[in-house]
């Protein structure tokens, strides 16, 4: 999924990163914010691990909402 739309849509997708990456607070999301850099720089912090594997981690959690965000979309379309 295109990151502009998950950094535009952040209060959705938050609670789905939280769940994804458990060790990620409440105040950790609000400081993230839906940029990417933010993200991954806590998941490098929090899971003591380096760039590319936490990018890697972004990369195909973010590949996964495509689904997700197809609803989203749907759903306010048909309001």
């Amino acid at each position: 999924m295109d990151w502009d739309r998950i950094s535009s849509n952040w209060l959705v997708y938050a609670s789905q990163a939280q769940d994804t990456w458990n060790l990620l607070g409440e105040n950790d999301l609000e400081e993230i914010g839906g940029n990417r850099d933010k993200l991954i720089s806590y998941l490098e912090d929090l899971y003591d691990c380096g760039r590319e594997r936490a990018e890697n981690d972004v990369d195909n959690w973010s590949s996964g909402l495509a689904e997700s965000a197809t609803l989203v979309t749907t759903k306010n379309h048909s309001q």
